[in-house]
């Protein structure tokens, strides 16, 4: 039995167990789908075991159409929101009015004078490893901003166009370099975040941190690292 189908069933058979809903099941399989469609755009080999043909095109096929299948019907299944009755809705009103009255008395006060650009950060003297657990390599984001790089792999998505799909991930194998386990890097004082995001499944925001390779086949490049894959001597 291959890998995908094994974490397919092993989820539906917990959902069933515990006895949660159509939705949170559809939500599962869905963050599922989503986490094997990026692996598979880094290593095509390791969600697709069967067949000559393990190629990133077919990764975004076959996980991107199940994934925009659970996405779907995540919201088929989803619960109607509760009536709000009279009572309720003056009293959620209220705030939206105060907030619109003191916005337009912010915009009667004179503006700021705009500030300067904030200057380029400056690396810290804090030499750090990079290290995934049970990998040999570890993900460098390099040339993007991983919250564009996210963006564009969500636009993709959601489309359920395969040529934007196709597109993505070109992207990712052009941006998404290996750098292999344990090599030294300097931490700037630079970070992104990429927050939660229910459309995508995550319930927990990713923090990113910018670095400079030191060693390796990729020395001297500058780019993002999970900050949780960054150790420190």
């Amino acid at each position: 039995m291959c890998f995908p189908l094994i974490v397919y069933v092993g989820t539906i058979k917990i959902i069933i167990k515990i006895k949660l809903s159509m939705q949170d099941l559809f939500g599962a399989l869905f963050l599922i789908s989503f986490i094997l469609l990026v692996i598979g755009l880094i290593r095509p080999s390791i969600v697709i075991r069967w067949g000559k043909n393990r190629t990133r095109k077919r990764v975004a096929l076959i996980f991107g159409i199940a994934s925009l299948a659970f996405f779907i019907l995540i919201g088929i299944t989803a619960e109607p929101p509760p009536k709000i009755g009279p009572e309720q809705q003056i009293q959620e009103e209220a705030p939206a009015k105060e907030q619109q009255e003191e916005k337009e008395e912010a915009e009667k006060e004179p503006a700021f004078p705009i500030s300067e650009p904030e200057p380029e950060p400056e690396p810290s003297e804090t030499v750090v490893r990079l290290i995934e657990e049970n990998s040999t390599t570890v993900a460098l984001v390099y040339g993007i901003d991983p919250i564009e790089l996210e963006d564009k792999g969500k636009q993709a998505l959601l489309s359920g166009d395969l040529d934007k799909l196709d597109e993505f991930a070109t992207l990712m194998e052009k941006h998404a370099i290996e750098t292999p386990r344990g090599t030294r890097a300097l931490l700037f004082k630079e970070e992104r975040i990429l927050p939660a995001d229910r459309q995508l499944g995550r319930n927990w925001p990713v923090y990113y941190e910018k670095v400079k390779i030191l060693d390796g086949p990729h020395k001297d490049k500058i780019g993002w690292v999970v900050k949780s894959h960054i150790k420190f001597y």
